[in-house]
């Protein structure tokens, strides 16, 4: 059975990397006669209208400066002044790294569309507004220019809700684009959003750490372009359209992570509502183990001298995105080699302890999701012995007391479990994704949650339903993956909850109640005793306890409770 998952899935990821090279770079040819909106500093022409769900695509908006040479590895800096109109043909990935279970997608990740010149996103805005915004001024669509405060004549406007989508990955690839197409959330929105996708940097580019990237650079990088294009959206968004004052931010996998790391940083967030699916990151913390990643990845890209730092800077871009190859390809299996941690400034501690101690940012309305086996694709299936079982479970938790290694082992009982790969795999779910469902809702008691529980349940495998109807490479890929007989409507009910409650907070307020396969009442998690989850199934929708059928709530206080860490 291990095979034809790892197979189904395989299928599903070919073609998220053949839809990101295939489809990502669309334009539309009679691109001199589409609108112009003035941010300031740039003037960005649309690239596409779609006649038959009514929108226009804006895309490649730098939103930062090119963070090369000597803004490498710093935080993001504000986009350069440009004279002429930009139509958003140029655009790049940033730079793509796997690990050895995903090193397949360098065949079919092409390397001319990765660069670190990648801070750039998209805006998809309805048609609509568009029209509207052209009878005010009178004017033809090639001459116009968007300014919100005249639609209707009015200045009263406020905008539409903006749906903002943060990318996974493993910190390490992925992009805006490509699978993630929204064209099936914006059809099911009618134009009621204006929706947003940001790249942000990766690997080694986006998540070095050490003592000298402390000194001299910028610690969790990425997360401040996350940040950058957050402002970003606050500051530009009501030119296309959108309120800054009713953003929703979606993130899947990495992207939920983020999500997280941003609602408990000590910073103010910057976005109204959240839907986190599937968190996952591999917890980081300990400053020998980052210390390493800095002094490998430094050796890699030639840089091992006293100033490997200055070195690394003005290196060949080239050499380092090898190096960062390399380094990500050399790592446990399931990890990533880098990603976020620890370093006291924007995260102060792990996610999990500062959900504990009640410092996060608390005005934020949670919808959050996790997949019935989130460990799967993250577990060795070579471990098949109890000393290559206990060997793992060392490495995983290296500043964990024997007594509180024995003590893991015994929260997951080998008699409970066929084999180790199941075992492990139990292990890993709970610890950095499922459990993250009991906090959250214990953080905020009027959250919405969901459980996503179509075979195989793998992470991940509930990304063709959430962007259903933009890629035809990702519905094949579903439908192999899934099994789903009516897939399609079952999608689109699903996509009605996320659209929902990104225009009103409520996934109730706008569900389908008549489709073929009708959504069904969406309660929060604090509204009933019973059954306060919703679950995704392959017939439709139905209600789960998460006391009853979510992870284990004693073995998640554990994780909680941080002895696996060592107390640093």
């Amino acid at each position: 059975m291990y095979c034809s998952i790892v197979l189904a899935f395989t299928i599903y990821l070919l073609g998220v990397c053949t839809a990101a090279s295939a489809e990502s770079t669309d334009t539309d040819p009679n691109i001199s006669s589409m609108p112009i909106v003035d941010i300031g500093y740039a003037r960005y022409r649309a690239s596409q209208y779609d006649e038959d769900n009514d929108y226009y695509l804006f895309s490649n908006i730098r939103y930062a400066a090119p963070p090369t040479g000597s803004r490498r590895f710093q935080l993001p800096e504000p986009p350069f002044y440009e004279e002429e109109i930009n139509d958003g043909s140029v655009g790049y990935a940033c730079n793509q790294a796997t690990n050895i279970q995903f090193k397949w997608l360098d065949l079919v990740t092409s390397p001319d569309r990765q660069s670190e010149d990648c801070l750039f996103l998209d805006v998809y805005v309805p048609g609509w507004l568009v029209r509207d915004q052209m009878i005010a001024f009178n004017s033809p669509l090639s001459n116009f220019t968007f300014d919100t405060s005249a639609i209707d004549g009015s200045s009263f406007f406020k905008g539409l809700p903006v749906l903002t989508w943060i990318h996974g990955g493993g910190y390490t690839f992925g992009e805006k684009g490509g699978i993630h197409n929204p064209k099936g959330l914006l059809t099911v929105a009618e134009g009621r959003l204006v929706y947003v996708a940001i790249n942000y940097r990766l690997g080694a580019f986006g998540f070095l750490a050490g003592k000298k990237v402390k000194a001299k650079g910028a610690t969790n990088a990425g997360y401040h372009d996350q940040r950058m294009a957050l402002k970003w959206i606050n500051q530009h968004i009501d030119k296309f359209g959108g309120n800054p004052d009713d953003v929703t931010v979606m993130g899947e996998s990495a992207g939920a992570s983020s999500l997280l790391h941003h609602l408990t940083a000590p910073e103010d967030v910057l976005f109204h509502r959240a839907i986190l699916q599937s968190i996952a990151f591999y917890p980081q913390y300990d400053n020998a183990i980052l210390e390493a990643q800095y002094q490998k990845f430094a050796s890699l890209a030639g840089c091992e001298d006293d100033d490997s730092f200055e070195c690394l800077i003005s290196a060949d871009s080239d050499d380092l995105a090898r190096a960062n190859k390399d380094a990500v390809f050399d790592t446990l299996y399931g990890t990533f080699q880098f990603g976020p941690y620890v370093d006291h400034k924007y995260v102060p501690l792990l996610p999990v302890f500062r959900l504990a101690y009640g410092t996060y940012n608390k005005d934020v309305q949670i919808m959050s999701a996790y997949n019935i086996d989130e460990g799967f694709i993250f577990s060795d299936p070579t471990v098949v012995t109890t000393i290559q079982f206990d060997a793992l479970v060392d490495r995983h938790f290296p500043n964990a007391s024997e007594d509180v290694v024995e003590y893991i082992k015994e929260l997951y009982p080998g008699r409970d479990y066929n084999t180790y790969f199941t075992r492990v795999s139990d292990i890993i779910a709970e610890w950095i994704v499922e459990c993250y469902s009991h906090y959250l809702v214990e953080a905020y008691p009027g959250a919405y949650l969901y459980r996503f529980s179509i075979f195989p349940g793998i992470h991940s495998a509930d990304v063709p339903l959430t962007f259903w109807g933009g890629s035809s490479a990702l519905e094949q890929a579903g439908r192999s993956l899934l099994q789903v007989d009516d897939i399609e409507h079952l999608a689109v009910s699903f996509q009605s909850y996320l659209v929902s409650f990104a225009i009103s907070g409520d996934p109730n307020k706008y569900r389908l109640k008549d489709n073929e396969v009708p959504t069904i009442y969406f309660p929060k998690s604090s509204e009933w005793r019973g059954k306060p989850m919703l679950n995704v199934n392959r017939r439709g929708f139905s209600y789960l306890s998460l006391t009853d059928d979510g992870p284990d709530k004693e073995r998640c206080k554990f994780w909680q409770e941080g002895d696996w860490t060592g107390r640093y």
